[in-house]
């Protein structure tokens, strides 16, 4: 940003309902929604338009509220389940594990422990993972 002080919309992708949560990664915007799907945009050339190449759909109607993505692995929080999403392809992202939580409201990923915060857990819970798909 050259002027911090008189920021500038420069474009914009429009999801509806209510966007939750984004995380960007190298050229792709992970962005959680309360339409019950995770979108993946392309934002490589942010001076013209987004491009939505992605999306993941919620299995149980609740929309994903928040995102954390590390390497090619997305986790995203549908407020109680985490679910591991592999985005190596972008087009058809694929879940490879998941991890029945309660009230999740933000992820952090680093080497094989996830954290996260509750509603129901006063303070910060840590899973370890021993693969994607199993959890200690």
């Amino acid at each position: 940003m050259s002027d911090p002080q008189n920021p500038i919309e420069i474009s914009c992708f429009d999801l509806d309902p209510i966007v939750w949560d984004v995380y960007v990664c190298d050229t792709i915007a992970y962005v959680t929604n309360g339409s019950h799907d995770r979108s993946l945009i392309d934002i490589s050339d942010s001076q013209i338009s987004p491009v939505e190449i992605g999306y993941y759909n919620s299995y149980n109607g609740d929309p994903y509220n928040r995102v954390y993505v590390k390497d090619t692995i997305a986790y995203v929080a549908n407020w109680g389940i985490l679910r591991i999403i592999n985005t190596a392809n972008s087009r058809i992202p694929k879940e490879i594990g998941f991890y029945n939580g309660t009230a999740i409201n933000d992820i952090y990923v680093s080497d094989s422990l996830i954290y996260f915060t509750t509603d129901i857990i006063l303070g910060i819970a840590v899973r370890e993972m021993k693969s994607t798909t199993v959890f200690t």
